[in-house]
């Protein structure tokens, strides 16, 4: 029997929710690729799947949704992840190349990153490819810079604690706070505390048919959606 010369695992960021924001590479990864897979949610949803499908003709290829448990348990998670990785092993073994989807961008709070690094240690080829980030997409619908001039730019992912989140906003330059879903309430509730509100701009669902976007957050009592990013000048 002929030997199967092994596939490759491409990591795709598919942007943050416009179709239009996946890049020419992007497209042509998932367009060559044998199988497509993605995270999806408990009730089988995939945001990444949704929107690349409106980019790019997938419906002859092999699909997989992964079901990625929401849990802190070292056990459940680590069982998971080793059936997710010896699936992805036996694909690769079959010779088959795989489009792994990830909303935004590969690099930042993906969970390809942490496929990624298993994938590596089971010396298989992988591939990251960048992807728009909601951060970028956010600005450029508010119309702001991200940065300006020599400033910093500090990421803060809504899930710290308040402290740290007090902390982190008295640092020097601009801020993104990430992932603020259920947390949206706590976040602007101390960006008022603080006077940022009226500096403050965000986009709920950026690039979606149900995105949101506020110039101010002082009037965000309606709002709400589990991809809320923050701008904080």
């Amino acid at each position: 029997m002929a030997n199967v010369t092994k596939g490759k695992i491409f990591g795709v960021g598919v942007g943050p929710g416009d179709p239009e924001l996946l890049t020419l590479k992007a497209v042509r990864i998932i367009e060559e690729a044998d199988v497509i897979a993605f995270p999806m949610d408990n009730s089988g949803k995939s945001v990444a799947y949704d929107i690349a499908k409106k980019a790019v003709n997938i419906y002859d290829k092999e699909v997989l949704g992964m079901n990625f448990p929401m849990t802190r348990d070292k056990e459940e998670l680590e069982r998971s992840w080793e059936s997710i990785t010896d699936w992805v092993e036996k694909t690769l073994n079959e010779g088959k190349n795989i489009a792994f989807l990830s909303l935004g961008d590969v690099s930042l709070y993906s969970t390809w990153g942490y496929l990624r690094e298993r994938i590596l240690e089971r010396g298989f080829e992988v591939e990251s490819v960048a992807g728009i980030t909601a951060m970028s997409a956010a600005a450029a619908k508010l119309e702001r810079n991200l940065t300006e001039r020599d400033e910093p730019l500090v990421v803060i992912p809504a899930s710290v604690s308040d402290s740290e989140l007090e902390e982190l906003l008295k640092l020097k330059g601009g801020k993104v706070i990430m992932k603020a879903g259920k947390h949206l309430n706590e976040v602007i509730a101390k960006l008022e505390q603080d006077g940022r509100a009226d500096r403050s701009g965000m986009v709920i669902n950026c690039g979606m048919s149900s995105e949101q976007i506020y110039t101010s957050l002082e009037d965000t009592k309606d709002a709400e959606g589990y991809f809320a990013t923050i701008l904080v000048k």
